[in-house]
């Protein structure tokens, strides 16, 4: 439902004609489009070096504008395909689309569209570098292909009914990433130096002979 949140461990599917958007809290915005699967395998985003984003991409496409995960700890950003074709980033606006054999869309495979930025695709030990404006491809098989760079963008790739909206806030977002990370950074030391405290009077309320409140567990 509009304005649900999801957490590290949640799958998200959307059928046909149907799309989910998604806010990160590194002020990433993902997009998943009709007919996808996705799961948020691992997220981190605490402003520091443990930050992490990697989402497992079982179907479909997603495109994401990454936050400051992709911008600060960009080793630790990833998006996953079920042929383990895993796609990085530079920092960038990106697509990433997953099609099974059989799929009347194109060839098996997974490919990458670089919208803005810079993207990489690793399949085994080959890695290639993805320039704005143009997609790469590694083919579905049981061992890891080679990426290629493609000669032109596949129609498959076209824009969902809400794409300028969905730009419009996550390029927003973009443009106040240190802000954001440095308010995030501030609420979990607040966190942290209030946790103490509570568990001090955790214990002050449970020591031996200490009254409880009627009706207390």
């Amino acid at each position: 439902a509009n304005g649900s949140e999801v957490a590290e461990g949640d799958t998200i599917g959307t059928f046909r004609n149907g799309e989910a958007q998604l806010r990160m809290l590194d002020g990433a915005y993902l997009m998943l489009r009709e007919n996808s699967r996705m799961k948020i395998e691992a997220y981190v985003a605490d402003g520091g070096d443990k930050d992490r984003s990697i989402l497992d991409l079982i179907k479909g496409t997603v495109r994401s504008i990454t936050g400051w995960i992709g911008k600060y700890n960009r080793a630790a950003y990833e998006i996953r395909t079920p042929i383990l074709v895993t796609i990085g980033v530079r920092g960038t606006d990106h697509e990433v689309t997953y099609i099974p054999p059989g799929d009347p869309r194109g060839e098996p495979g997974v490919y990458d569209k670089v919208n803005e930025g810079e993207a990489y695709m690793r399949s085994g030990n080959e890695v290639v570098e993805v320039p704005p404006q143009q997609a790469v491809f590694s083919a579905w098989g049981a061992r890891p292909r080679r990426p290629r760079l493609l000669a032109s963008i596949p129609r498959f790739f076209r824009p969902g009914p809400h794409e300028r909206e969905f730009a419009r806030r996550a390029r927003a977002s973009v443009r106040t990433l240190a802000a954001q990370r440095q308010a995030r950074i501030r609420a979990i030391r607040t966190i942290r130096r209030a946790a103490p405290r509570r568990a001090h009077e955790r214990r002050r309320e449970l020591r031996p002979g200490a009254r409880r409140a009627p009706g207390a567990g």
